[in-house]
């Protein structure tokens, strides 16, 4: 039982931080981002889409989600590339 609780709480605690990063860092980080890019890419102007900020929140979240045992689709981190 002891270890099953160590699990959950790691678990949980990447996730917890996976949110928080995307949060506090960069709120436009959140989601696959891939109607975002469609929009760009048919010339709507999305300001501090495509920043160093957002792609440092998209990368910091996807790792720590990875790391928590999410489930990551296979498009969303390739938004930024």
């Amino acid at each position: 039982f002891g270890r099953f609780c160590i699990y959950v709480t790691y678990c949980t605690s990447f996730c917890m931080l996976s949110g928080l990063v995307v949060r506090y860092i960069s709120p436009q980080a959140a989601g696959s981002g891939l109607p975002e890019i469609k929009s760009i890419l048919s010339g709507v102007v999305l300001p501090r889409f495509l920043s160093y900020r957002t792609f440092i929140a998209k990368t910091l979240g996807l790792i720590f989600a990875i790391v928590g045992g999410l489930s990551i689709g296979k498009e969303g981190p390739f938004v930024h590339i």
